[in-house]
């Protein structure tokens, strides 16, 4: 049975995985953070109005626009907050059953349904190359259910294995679908139903496990990030056990994780450290209900959340209503005169893929010295070194960021350290 159920290969696995859900929901669910954030409804897309035997499959933003598989022959394309009728229809060659798709770079990677394969389009719907059909000759994919695409273009796709009873895995290829690696279905962490997965930027890949209630969060474990395996030390595979069905995960430019629960019909997020951040949603036919939640897109600009409700025949876009930019700074330094300071930092933006720092250091609350960093990539440590030329005693430097969507810059970490 393919996407619409739990999986019924095996009996023995089935056992297992009920077993691995009933820990996972015993699992008391976290609070939210201190200051939790909130999301509100700002458009709706009522597409069974126009459609009625419409499904909704596999969302994704992408250049300001939204696309969606629509399990057909072709994927629909909106712009945010217009109306249904603004809507185009791209019509896809060679395709049975267009149910997941990834955007990258003017590309679309598109799952058949039917065919268990994946294919290259152009967004008008071009087709590009051969379809991925498995790892390898003779491994072919089973039960097909996601793909997402990194920034070097490199794909990944989710499926049930290459036989029968095998445990879910992913698949990584580079963008003209040679085979790259296999991970995610050796050891005590086998994936049992990966039903979602995207890349983030930090270069983890993070993968709705529904059946075990987890998203499963995969490190690259080389320092060209070609490679992932699912050892216990790489997979943190109990992170999420708050969740009952997850079916659906993405992650915003700061490396925020947002997960879609089909059974709790609601969307979760979290922080990088796997703070519960936010959490909305309930069971109905209402704004901001949902009755089956399938797949959710983070337009990586406006920060807006897109969720689609399967069974209800609708998309849902959402703002945050509070947008904070955090900034955490390393521990304290300590330097000699004339010696070499190494500040590092890491910079997060919820709106913007940028952040503009300065440090500036302190004696007291008097200013002695301000260091432009400039425009930085946000979600990663960045680090910069100046020569000290400070007299001995003790100083703050504190760092002030802004992100470009409308916040002043602030100081947002301080850290104090000492000159010998």
């Amino acid at each position: 049975m393919r996407r619409y159920g739990v999986r019924t290969s095996s009996h023995v696995r089935l056992a297992l995985a009920a077993a691995v859900m009933a820990l996972a929901l015993a699992v008391a669910a976290p609070a939210l953070a201190a200051n939790p954030q909130s999301y509100s409804l700002d458009h709706r897309w009522d597409l069974g109005t126009q459609t009625p035997s419409f499904q909704a499959h596999g969302l994704v933003s992408d250049g300001g626009f939204l696309y969606l598989a629509a399990y057909d022959t072709y994927v629909m394309r909106f712009t945010p907050g217009a109306t249904l009728g603004s809507t185009e229809t791209i019509p896809l060659a060679n395709m049975a059953t267009a149910s997941e798709l990834a955007i990258r770079d003017g590309f679309m990677w598109v799952v058949d349904h039917d065919d268990d394969t994946v294919s290259k389009f152009d967004t008008s719907g071009g087709y590009e190359d051969d379809p991925i059909t498995g790892p390898a000759v003779g491994d072919d994919f089973n039960l097909v259910n996601a793909v997402t695409v990194d920034a070097s273009s490199c794909v990944y796709v989710a499926d049930m294995g290459g036989a029968v009873g095998y445990p879910g895995r992913i698949t990584k290829f580079t963008s003209d679908g040679t085979y790259v690696c296999t991970f995610g279905d050796t050891g005590t962490t086998d994936l049992w139903q990966p039903m979602s997965l995207v890349v983030g930027p930090n270069w983890h890949v993070y993968v709705a496990d529904s059946l075990s209630g987890r998203i499963v969060e995969y490190a690259p474990t080389n320092a060209g990030r070609t490679a992932y395996n699912s050892s216990a030390s790489t997979v943190k595979p109990t992170m999420w056990t708050m969740l009952e069905e997850p079916d659906a995960v993405s992650v915003d430019a700061a490396g925020n994780v947002f997960a879609v629960d089909r059974s709790a019909r609601s969307v979760t997020k979290f922080s990088p450290d796997r703070t519960k951040l936010a959490a909305w949603g309930s069971r109905g036919l209402g704004d901001g209900q949902f009755e089956m939640p399938w797949s959710v897109a983070i337009d990586p600009l406006s920060h807006l959340v897109f969720v689609d409700d399967r069974d209800n025949d609708n998309i849902q876009q959402f703002h945050l209503n509070d947008l904070r930019p955090l900034t955490y700074a390393s521990a304290a330094i300590s330097v000699k005169k004339g010696k070499t300071a190494v500040f590092k930092f890491k910079a997060t933006s919820e709106v913007a893929p940028s952040v503009a720092v300065t440090i500036k250091i302190y004696k007291g609350s008097k200013l002695k010295k301000t260091i432009t960093v400039g425009s930085v990539t946000q979600g990663w440590y960045h680090t910069k070194s100046w020569k000290c030329t400070l007299a001995k005693g003790s100083y703050t430097w504190r760092v002030y960021a802004s992100d470009g969507a409308g916040h002043s810059q602030r100081a947002v970490a301080s850290k104090t350290f000492k000159v010998k």
